[in-house]
């Protein structure tokens, strides 16, 4: 008798779990202060340089680039963020593709600490840049999803599907990927070539493209149901579980 009282008494004395859909809705406002955080500081980082726009640039004169403060930081601030995100990946909501978000930060802090060795931050940064791009756009939609602001959601989801065309599909391969596999194989001097580490990070931005292309026909198709077939815009790599939590709130 006392052992059930002191139990109950226990039970009553703790804080009460947040919902579901309240514990996801403060997972990803943090999760939406922290990318746009950490765009904002990239675009500040990498304004103005040459090789944003002209991306061989990042391998010309390797490796004798001069490393400037900004993207020092920029850096450190990815790191910490990447390994964190890692760290961090058990106490988050469990989707479908938990196992290829995991294998996407682990090869990113491959990448960044391997350009970071052989000096080929440029590209790094770049990188970077474009992965940071979408994802505060989708953390909004996904709050307004969890407000129940149904047509803003689905307009910020529009704007987050075409910046993820453009920097994930178009940018990301033709700007960064097949450029530098033009110049691993074809730059003048011929350094390159031979140099492994080099060949083992461009096998990883295919990798990484092999990702975005799987993400990319998730992101479409949950944009058709939502638009085509006037369903709710829901998360198409939510688990069963995840949306049953939804159900009871």
């Amino acid at each position: 008798m006392v052992g059930e009282r002191g139990a109950r008494w226990l039970e009553a004395s703790l804080p009460a779990r947040p919902s579901s859909k309240k514990r996801r809705f403060a997972e990803t406002g943090v999760r939406f202060v922290m990318h746009a955080l950490v765009l904002g500081y990239g675009v500040w980082a990498t304004w103005g340089e040459p090789w944003m726009g002209q991306t061989r640039l990042c391998w010309q004169d390797l490796p004798f680039h001069i490393l400037t403060g900004r993207i020092w930081w920029y850096y450190m601030l990815e790191l910490g963020f990447y390994c964190s995100m890692i760290l961090a990946v058990r106490l988050d909501v469990r989707r479908k593709d938990f196992w290829m978000h995991v294998l996407h930060h682990f090869v990113v802090v491959v990448l960044l600490a391997g350009s970071w060795t052989l000096n080929i931050t440029r590209l790094g940064s770049l990188i970077l840049l474009v992965h940071d791009a979408a994802d505060p756009i989708l953390m909004l939609a996904k709050l307004f999803h969890y407000l129940g602001k149904t047509r803003l959601c689905i307009g910020v989801y529009i704007l987050f599907t075409a910046v993820w065309l453009y920097s994930r599909v178009y940018y990301f391969p033709v700007q960064i990927v097949f450029i530098s596999t033009r110049e691993k194989l074809f730059c003048d001097s011929g350094r390159w070539r031979g140099n492994i580490p080099t060949w083992v990070l461009l096998l990883l931005l295919y990798f990484l493209l092999c990702l975005h292309v799987i993400w990319t026909y998730l992101i479409l198709q949950a944009l058709v149901v939502s638009v085509v077939r006037k369903k709710p815009l829901e998360d198409r790599r939510s688990d069963a579980s995840d949306a049953d939590g939804d159900k009871e709130d």
